[in-house]
């Protein structure tokens, strides 16, 4: 069993509203999240994790794999994974992907996907509730378990997230709400984003289970005052028949939508967040070395591997 432990968080409290407080993410590496308050933050988003679909594969994205020192010279606050860390349940991908997380000098945290939610409740034994919130400053986020909603179990979830968004709509001092998840919750329903579902990396993952956010959530977020801003972040792109980031903004500008995901390509990239005084950026960190050096027997060996039996399936 995977050692964790509760980051050190802030909980909104509210008087109308009920918070639950077990609901806080737990680190996959062990560090915790300890910032003061009013300083400046940044963090790290990477969706797809284990990258491109090769078969027996128990390795993480190539691209990641071999970003530990990039990653770790950007120096975020923490890391959030947006679904899909492993292709598969094996002790094999599991050990893979802690040797990983604990290279990094940063807590992790994780918006889960299907393929590690095989058995929910192994998922929780190793990494703790499917879906949780903390806050930071002017900021709060939430991680949503999609894969309850595609299934029809999201009721309690669904209460959770709604409670946290009359808090964020009831406080003074937030005004920055980001929603994190692995498929795109907000793009079926909304007809602007058909054209999007299509891009995704599993289209028929996304379908009517998902249409609450559409018809309920994402109505009521469009009624927040104008001072507020709202970021959906998901992860469910970036094979190579799907597309490696996507952002947009509502005719607002105060809801923003956005994706990113790995498939070991020549796009593999991350998301860094940067938030200072409540205002918040988003940069595009590039993750194939442009170091000849970098792109040695091993590297193609394993691209072209992986790409030969693709093709012989």
């Amino acid at each position: 069993m995977w050692l964790v432990r509760t980051i050190l968080l802030t909980v909104i409290a509210s008087p109308l509203i009920a918070c639950s407080s077990e609901r806080k993410p737990q680190s996959m590496n062990q560090h915790e999240f300890d910032i003061r308050g009013g300083e400046p933050i940044s963090f790290l988003m990477a969706g797809h994790v284990y990258g491109g679909q090769k078969p027996k594969n128990t390795d993480i994205a190539y691209s990641l794999g071999k970003s530990v020192n990039l990653l770790n010279a950007l120096k975020p606050e923490y890391m959030m994974f947006l679904g899909d860390i492993v292709q598969e349940t094996t002790p094999s991908d599991i050990e893979n992907l802690k040797s990983f997380v604990a290279q990094l000098q940063f807590p992790v945290f994780n918006a889960p996907g299907n393929h590690e939610l095989v058995n929910p409740e192994n998922y929780k034994v190793e990494f703790g509730p499917t879906y949780f919130h903390f806050t930071y400053d002017s900021s709060l986020f939430l991680g949503v378990d999609s894969q309850q909603y595609r299934h029809r179990k999201a009721k309690n979830q669904h209460i959770f997230i709604t409670s946290q968004i009359e808090n964020f709509r009831l406080s003074s001092s937030l005004k920055n709400l980001f929603i994190f998840s692995h498929h795109l919750i907000w793009a079926p329903g909304n007809n602007h984003f058909d054209e999007v579902t299509s891009f995704t990396n599993a289209p028929y993952h996304h379908d009517n289970e998902f249409l609450v956010w559409a018809e309920e959530i994402i109505p009521s977020l469009r009624k927040l005052t104008r001072d507020k801003h709202v970021y959906f972040v998901s992860g469910d792109i970036g094979l190579s028949r799907s597309i490696p980031y996507f952002y947009e903004k509502d005719e607002s500008g105060r809801i923003t939508y956005i994706a990113t995901g790995l498939g070991d390509t020549s796009e593999d990239a991350i998301l860094r967040c940067s938030i200072e005084e409540g205002n918040v950026s988003f940069h595009i960190v590039p993750l194939i070395n442009q170091n000849l050096e970098f792109y040695g027997r091993q590297y193609w060996s394993n691209i072209f591997n992986s790409n030969v039996q693709i093709n012989a399936q």
